[in-house]
């Protein structure tokens, strides 16, 4: 079968990266345990990263924060559903998150 050549050009590839530092104060309750608990330093900084892709009209958004994982209440909900109204039905957001259990 004869390959198809077109005069029109190739859709370009957009990428965007941006990077926010999360870090909790430290005096911050601890999760997990058998007793509460509190940070007494910082160990590692955490922050959220976002890769973001469009090509042809289509968008793509990687998130991956440094957490445990997400719950239906907190502070970044929020911010989480209006990133998502923010997308288009032509795009796709993933989210995931890193287990970091160093803690001091």
């Amino acid at each position: 079968m004869p390959i198809k050549q077109t005069n029109s050009p190739a859709p370009e590839l957009l990428v965007g990266t941006a990077e926010v530092d999360i870090t909790p104060e430290v005096g911050i309750a601890l999760a997990g345990g058998v007793r509460p608990r509190a940070s007494t330093a910082v160990g590692d900084p955490l922050k959220i990263k976002a890769l973001a892709l469009e090509n042809g009209g289509k968008t793509l958004v990687y998130v991956i924060l440094d957490v445990l994982g997400l719950i239906r209440s907190g502070s970044a909900q929020p911010s989480i559903i209006e990133s998502r109204k923010a997308l288009t039905e032509r795009s796709s957001l993933i989210f995931s998150s890193t287990e970091s259990l160093r803690f001091t």
